[in-house]
């Protein structure tokens, strides 16, 4: 007869511990290039802070070296396989964001958008990867073009990644906070506007650190 009385206790400690494993870890942060690689406009690979002039559009790239600490352990049963180096593989499906403006000029809601990665995996353990993040979420970028003022204020922004394993197990990374400082001001000659397509890095408009807002003929007013 089997005991029961064990193989209960020890089914509910599997399945909490696979719930939540703290296997993806942001080690660094660096700033991208205006082809999203590491190495920005300034020369550098990583600032302290960041500034954006929000003119152009509401977008700041930074990028995040990433890590998995799950390492896989090959499980068999009479020399047959029971689980897969694939079970690690952390595949990652969504970038959370929240903010934390300390002045109260204004205040922005958590927010969060879709991103598709994979890290890690095989028999690897610490294996990595470079993401490049865009750290204004699609509705706090509204906010801050209608909020933002002309002079620099600060925004402290907490990003995190989260996914799942290959077996289906939710993982969440720590926490990195970036302070960004924001404004909104437009620094085109008379008959331009500033450029939403093109000038900062990953595809952004610019505005953001060394990259300057780039401007166009302004257009004509809607009839």
């Amino acid at each position: 007869m089997k005991n029961y009385s064990l193989l209960v206790p020890l089914a509910l400690a599997l399945s909490a511990c696979a719930d939540a494993p703290a296997g993806l870890q942001i080690t660094s942060k660096f700033t991208p290039s205006a082809t999203c690689t590491a190495g920005g406009a300034t020369g550098t690979t990583e600032l302290a802070t960041g500034l954006l002039n929000v003119a152009a559009g509401a977008g700041y790239m930074l990028g995040l070296n990433v890590s998995s600490t799950l390492a896989f352990t090959e499980i068999e049963v009479s020399e047959l396989p029971l689980n897969s180096p694939n079970e690690n593989i952390i595949y990652i499906s969504d970038v959370e964001l929240s903010y934390d403006q300390p002045d109260g000029e204004f205040s922005i809601d958590d927010d969060s958008y879709s991103y598709f990665a994979s890290v890690g995996g095989g028999t690897f353990q610490n294996a990595g990867a470079q993401l490049f993040v865009d750290l204004i979420g699609p509705e706090a970028a509204q906010t801050l073009q209608r909020e933002a003022g002309t002079e620099p204020v600060q925004l402290d922004v907490t990003v995190r990644v989260v996914g799942k394993t290959g077996a289906g197990a939710r993982v969440e990374s720590n926490g990195l906070t970036f302070p960004i400082y924001v404004f909104n001001l437009n620094t085109c000659d008379a008959g331009q506007e500033p450029d939403p397509t093109t000038g900062g890095p990953c595809g952004q408009p610019g505005g953001q650190d060394n990259y300057a807002v780039t401007c166009r003929p302004a257009s004509a007013p809607a009839p």
